[in-house]
């Protein structure tokens, strides 16, 4: 995951079961993803991934 910038960011990847499926299919089908949601909390980074509208 990278910044608007470019610049990687150091996050740990937890998702909820079957989202990274989800996110895989919809990239490899062609689909482009935007990020629909984002908040930190302490040092965690929660974001929400979906089709781009």
């Amino acid at each position: 995951m990278t910044d608007k910038n470019g610049n990687k960011i150091s996050a740990e990847n937890r998702v909820r079961s079957g989202g990274t499926e989800k996110t895989l299919r919809a990239v490899f089908s062609g689909h482009e993803l935007e990020v629909l949601e984002f908040k930190k909390e302490d040092f965690w980074y929660y974001l929400e991934v979906g089709i781009k509208k």
